[in-house]
């Protein structure tokens, strides 16, 4: 006799659902922007970088007052009364600036792509696999074999555009022509976020291994 599955719980049939839009939407995006990427690419088309102005740099007020940061991050201020230099601003936030890709520069131009096309990779490789583990629980398999397999690929997507961030902020800060000193930098927030979410899939994976583990053992015993 066939074993029979029961349906599945809401839950799992709204992540079933949201996974499949979420991977029509990845394809509708990686096709517009894949072939823009390229376009770009070749010095064809405008890219733009979001940038911090590097010191040393100062900013003025309408009213004269000026507060300059030094090479060391240190602010000095001018024109404040004696004091109360800090009573107004206490800190200075990064300066933060669009700067334009020239044309010529296709060394900046091709790690953008390159970059591009490296993230799209790994969140394929990442919505795929997830994409399994959804799909297994949805037809009454939670704890297939195949899942910690699944949830550790994801994990090691999720790393993996961490890695890509990196080494694209890096390149980008040694190719970048500008007429002014610019820093390329990422939110140290959003990596540690990124971060939290792989060691989360790395446990569910471990969760899941055991779960088979244990399933195949009451298997073997019945």
């Amino acid at each position: 006799m066939a074993e029979q599955s029961s349906p599945p719980g809401r839950a799992i049939r709204i992540l079933d659902i949201a996974t499949s839009i979420a991977t029509f939407l990845l394809a509708v995006v990686t096709a517009i922007a894949l072939p823009l990427a390229i376009y770009t690419a070749t010095g064809s088309g405008s890219l733009t970088v979001e940038a911090e102005l590097a010191e040393p740099f100062f900013i003025e007020l309408f009213d004269g007052r000026r507060v300059s940061i030094n090479e060391a991050g240190v602010s000095s201020y001018e024109n404040f009364p004696i004091g109360d230099e800090r009573a107004t601003i206490s800190d200075v936030p990064p300066a933060e600036v669009t700067v334009s890709v020239q044309r010529s520069d296709l060394d900046t131009r091709a790690i953008a792509l390159g970059s591009i096309v490296a993230y799209f990779a790994a969140s394929w490789v990442g919505l795929l696999s997830l994409r399994r583990v959804v799909r297994a629980a949805a037809v009454g398999h939670p704890f297939h074999d195949g899942n910690p397999k699944h949830l550790r690929r994801v994990g090691w997507s999720v790393l993996a555009i961490i890695a890509i961030d990196v080494f694209r902020v890096l390149l980008l800060n040694a190719t970048l022509e500008s007429d002014i000193a610019v820093r390329v930098t990422v939110p140290g927030t959003s990596r540690w976020i990124l971060l939290t979410a792989a060691i989360g899939f790395f446990a569910l994976a471990g969760i899941f291994a055991e779960a088979s583990r244990l399933r195949r053992f009451e298997e073997a015993t019945i």
